[in-house]
């Protein structure tokens, strides 16, 4: 794409070019506001179609950013219009709705365009009118790409294609959900009679593009070698793989599909538990759906995850009486942060005051000093057995907010 530096929309273009996630999430709250059938949807039914919107925002946002830097007579990459048609037929294939797309692409435009008017500094204000006329072009141009490429999907999909998709998302929607399959035959199948091992996707950090979470669809399918029943979104989702295809979800097996899904998402983080029955579901994938919450809130790295990986927090989160006291045995290292650090360090290094000294670079007497502070503070000792696991479990505790 030719970019000519001379170029007002140019420069006014690249102050914001940082900030095209937090316009797509603009926009995706401006869909919320402005479709009047949005918040009248079941609960199940808003999710589904805000998560339509947010992956035609970020997939969006971009492109149209892209075409403010376009000189008048060019035109956009091919690249970024394939992408954009790439995505639209997707959406037919998966039997999603057109008119929700469409949607987000208007809003879109007019949120990027806000975002320009409001970074346009004095001397850019005169450049509005021809940045203006360069985002309707791009957003006509747009719009028209994807009804085109959707129709022709459409059309492309027999029908039975077509109701199978559909059936396959509507199936993890219920057996999430914990509802009956409106086509229990569909449980036949795919070999789900006696459940599924629930595998689930978490994407750290911000979310992944839209045609990443296409992709990471694709490397699982081609991991399992056939089409499965999943719902991803833009920042995590779940997969009812059948028991044949996975027989040891906490084995090896776990670790090969985190690392083919890391190939295209470096950052994605993978748990997996079996469900015997698809009664079962539900709760398996709050668990397995906790594990990989707790390893994200623990800033654990990407992979994969087991239960025993977070078994400590995991307990932890099923607060009772006694979490209050737990979290009281630090209370009174509240107003001593120095502490608490060496504390903590001390844990990792276990018990090593050497090693802790030299990650704090302090001399080992000075850590000495700072734990057996520490103790009558607290009056727990963490030179003793009882010592460290009280005080690992209210660090833990602490650490989970």
């Amino acid at each position: 794409m030719a970019v000519a530096h001379a170029d007002p929309g140019a420069a006014l273009a690249a102050r914001i070019e940082r900030r095209v996630d937090e316009l797509a999430r603009t926009a995706v709250r401006a869909w919320r506001a402005d479709i009047p059938d949005a918040a009248a949807l079941p609960p199940d039914m808003r999710e589904n179609e805000h998560g339509h919107a947010a992956r035609a925002a970020l997939t969006t946002i971009r492109p149209l950013l892209a075409a403010v830097r376009i000189r008048p007579g060019e035109h956009p990459a091919d690249a970024d219009r394939q992408k954009l048609r790439q995505f639209a037929a997707r959406q037919a294939e998966e039997g999603q709705p057109l008119a929700p797309l469409l949607a987000a692409y208007a809003i879109c435009g007019r949120v990027l365009f806000d975002a320009l008017r409001e970074s346009a500094r004095p001397d850019g204000q005169t450049v509005l009118p021809a940045l203006a006329s360069r985002l309707m072009r791009a957003n006509a141009q747009i719009t028209d790409d994807a009804a085109r490429a959707y129709q022709n999907e459409l059309a492309a999909l027999s029908p039975e294609q077509a109701d199978r998709h559909r059936g396959y998302r509507a199936l993890v929607r219920d057996l999430l959900a914990g509802i009956a399959p409106a086509r229990p035959s569909l449980l036949a199948e795919l070999g789900l009679t006696e459940g599924a091992v629930v595998l689930a996707v978490r994407f750290s950090g911000e979310p992944t593009s839209v045609l990443g979470t296409q992709a990471v669809q694709e490397a699982i399918e081609r991991h399992f070698g056939r089409a499965l029943p999943m719902l991803l979104e833009i920042d995590c989702g779940h997969v009812l793989v059948p028991h044949e295809l996975m027989p040891d979800p906490q084995g090896p097996a776990l670790d090969e599909i985190a690392a083919r899904i890391a190939e295209i998402q470096p950052s994605a983080q993978v748990a997996a538990a079996p469900a015997h029955s698809p009664a079962a579901v539900p709760a398996i994938s709050r668990t397995v759906s906790e594990v990989l919450r707790l390893a994200g809130r623990l800033g654990r790295p990407a992979g994969a995850y087991r239960l025993a990986d977070v078994l400590l927090e995991y307990h932890l989160t099923r607060r009772d009486e006694s979490a209050e006291q737990l979290d009281a045995l630090l209370a009174p290292l509240a107003e001593r942060p120095e502490l608490l650090e060496t504390l903590r360090v001390y844990l990792e290094e276990n018990y090593d005051r050497r090693r802790t000294a030299q990650r704090l670079s302090l001399h080992p007497n000075t850590v000495d000093n700072r734990l057996a502070r520490t103790t009558e503070l607290t009056g727990l000792d963490p030179s003793t057995p009882r010592g460290v696991a009280l005080l690992m479990t209210a660090l833990a505790l602490r650490d989970l907010g």
